[in-house]
């Protein structure tokens, strides 16, 4: 027993170390076991919060995903832009290409122009001697226009000479053209009388005798075919013919006369009612120097009736008759032709010519003499019923 007691000693002591050792190991787990017990209960609340955060992304990611979706149409039309964009870039390089192309060109032209440059510097001397003559020139130009500005002033004294010459001839011109426009009236006026007169003046043929004709004018005082001419026409007439200005013929009646006034009246044997009467005017108005127009058939011509201008050259009274002497020039077969005033009326019938004394068959020049119309006024209205 005795030799069993150290062992039992040994393994008591033994066995209390180990149990103090199991003791303290206990201890120790079960520290450690409340710490991992703290860890877990750490470690849920992380987890639950991870949770939390893992439900969140959750939701992110859904939206996300939802823009993810939105973003797909516009990075389809991103890629067809970028697409567009490589391509303007490849067109993009080839314009780099000409416009290197024509650098080059361009370094030529430079390569070029400052080989010209060197003849331009050549020019340039030429050019600067040229203008060194133009300065020479100029300064001659200088005295030039200097001897100009006196030329011109004494031009300019020539020209208000000439100014008031002018202003002169202008005075002269406008007298000239008034002149002018009188003249015109006048040859309208008497452009007038003929076309207004000429219808009424007649041709008058008379048979004397077996063989003997004579002929002498006459004027158509009414529509119906009365005549006034001058009584000597027809006073040894056995028959009277009337041609009037259309061609027409009428054998005619000494209807009415008067051989102190030297004048007769006719009547053409027509029922015509529409034959061109000229209007009678008067004497008692008119003046010395007024113009008038002669007209009538002298010397037998055929056709159209002759005119002749004058003015009133006298107004005489011999032994109660009234005559109108005038220029206008009547000749042999004007005799009872009518003498017009510029209103165109027949003022006077033609008569008579002055012969000259020393020879009297010779007519003096510019001597008409014409019976006064106004005298004739009873023995047309006698004539004229």
């Amino acid at each position: 027993m005795k030799k069993w007691l150290p062992v039992i000693i040994i393994l008591a002591v033994v066995l209390v170390g180990a149990t103090a050792a199991n003791a303290v190991f206990y201890m120790q787990q079960n520290t450690r076991l409340n710490e991992i017990q703290a860890s877990l209960g750490l470690f849920s609340g992380n987890l639950n919060t991870l949770q939390n955060s893992v439900g969140d992304l959750s939701g992110g990611l859904d939206t996300l995903n939802g823009n993810l979706a939105m973003l797909d149409p516009k990075i389809s039309a991103l890629d067809s832009g970028i697409n567009g964009v490589k391509n303007d870039v490849t067109g993009l390089q080839g314009n780099v290409t000409g416009i290197q192309d024509n650098i080059g060109s361009l370094q030529e032209n430079i390569t070029a122009l400052k080989a010209a440059d060197s003849g331009l510097e050549g020019n340039i001397t030429g050019i600067q001697e040229d203008l060194s003559g133009l300065q020479g020139d100029i300064t001659g130009l200088n005295g030039d226009i200097g001897q100009i500005g006196s030329d011109l002033a004494a031009a300019g004294t020539m020209i208000t000479t000439v100014s008031g010459t002018v202003d002169e001839l202008q005075g002269n011109i406008e007298e000239i053209s008034g002149r002018v426009s009188a003249i015109q009236a006048k040859e309208d006026a008497i452009y007038n009388i003929v076309s207004g007169v000429s219808p009424s003046i007649v041709y008058i043929m008379t048979v004397t005798g077996p063989v003997t004709l004579a002929s002498g004018s006459g004027v158509i005082i009414d529509s119906r075919g009365y005549v006034l001419t001058a009584y000597h026409v027809v006073s040894d007439a056995v028959s009277i013919l009337v041609a009037i200005s259309p061609g027409e013929t009428f054998i005619a009646t000494l209807v009415n006369r008067d051989e102190n006034l030297d004048l007769a009246v006719l009547k053409m044997n027509s029922t015509r009612t529409d034959f061109p009467a000229a209007v009678l005017g008067s004497s008692v108005n008119a003046r010395v120097g007024d113009e008038v127009v002669a007209i009538g058939y002298p010397l037998s011509l055929p056709g159209q009736a002759s005119f002749t201008s004058g003015i009133i050259s006298a107004i005489r009274n011999e032994l109660g008759v009234i005559l109108i002497q005038s220029d206008a020039a009547v000749n042999p077969g004007n005799s009872g032709g009518a003498l017009v005033n510029t209103s165109g009326e027949v003022i006077g019938i033609a008569d008579f010519v002055m012969l000259y004394s020393d020879e009297p068959m010779v007519p003096a020049d510019n001597m008409g003499f014409f019976v006064a119309a106004e005298q004739a006024a009873s023995l047309i209205s006698a004539a004229v019923a």
